[in-house]
């Protein structure tokens, strides 16, 4: 008997089947699968930094919405900063010393064209040729006078080039994805690793991986799906944006277990129609790209 109740009676409940592990299928009769990563629609900017310098302030966090030109951080600016003033006196100095230049000429110019009108004898010639030495003379000083204006404005140009350099901006408008400095730090414009991660995020788009066997299958143009990886419920409409025509190694891997990491693949671009707030920047798609030949 107690055989029997335990056999009968003594079953577990059957749990019910995880539908965030049940795996993806297609929607269409014959598809490409492949393996999509959600990205920026600018691609995800790895922002560098034009000099080198410790970080004297951050304008941005991760998360922050921007737009483009917006300052993002900046480096120490304050021997930039003075150099600037001290160009800017230096040109306000060089803007009198034009007027005074313009003046002393207009004199000069004036003397000269009167005696050009006197009769002979009327005055010597060495004092007409005095007259045209000193307005010779005092045009040459203006022209000297302006050439030294526009130099010193060259010069404020380019302290203002090194000033803005300081100040790292944002190429383009969107999201702040990552940042991997922080104020007090010392950056070298040489550095590879990135300094800050950003890119436009409205609408986003997919990356999709083709195995290289799949390529011949591809139509351009196809339509697609994609299944999210965090909940393969969610599903949402692809556009094709561009196809990439250049295989190249795998150097994003899934983790699958029956992974091929030796084949190659080309890379296709598709637009996530109906952006919900549940993707994210790096995410994981199961894409299907329609096609009308069977694999």
């Amino acid at each position: 008997m107690a055989i029997i109740v335990s056999f009968s009676k003594g079953k577990l409940a059957e749990i019910p089947a995880n539908q965030l592990s049940l795996p993806t299928s297609s929607p269409f009769k014959h598809a490409i699968a492949g393996v999509g990563f959600v990205e920026a629609n600018s691609g995800n900017i790895d922002v560098g930094s034009f000099a080198s310098g410790i970080v004297q302030k951050m304008h941005v966090k991760e998360g922050d919405v921007v737009e483009a030109n917006a300052p993002l951080f900046e480096l120490d600016t304050r021997s930039a900063r003075l150099q600037v003033t001290i160009d800017e006196h230096e040109i306000k100095a060089l803007e009198q010393c034009v007027e005074a230049a313009k003046a002393t000429y207009g004199s000069a110019e004036d003397l000269y064209n009167r005696d050009k009108q006197l009769k002979d004898g009327v005055k010597s010639r060495s004092n007409i040729k005095k007259v045209e030495f000193d307005f010779q003379k005092a045009l040459a000083d203006l022209n000297t006078q302006k050439m030294k204006l526009e130099q010193a404005r060259a010069k404020h140009a380019l302290s203002s080039v090194a000033l803005d350099k300081l100040i790292v901006k944002a190429p383009v408008a969107g999201l702040i994805l990552k940042t991997y400095v922080n104020k007090g730090e010392y950056i070298n414009e040489n550095k590879q690793t990135p300094i800050m991660t950003m890119g436009s995020h409205k609408p986003l788009y997919v990356r999709v991986q083709i195995d290289e066997n799949d390529v011949g299958r591809y139509e351009k143009g196809a339509k697609a799906v994609g299944f999210l990886r965090s909940n393969s419920t969610v599903t949402y409409p692809l556009t094709c944006v561009r196809f990439e025509p250049y295989a190249m190694p795998k150097n994003k891997l899934s983790g699958d277990s029956n992974e091929k990491v030796d084949t190659r693949i080309v890379e296709v671009v598709y637009k996530i129609e109906d952006t919900k707030d549940d993707v994210i920047i790096g995410q994981q798609m199961d894409v299907f790209i329609e096609t009308s030949k069977a694999g």
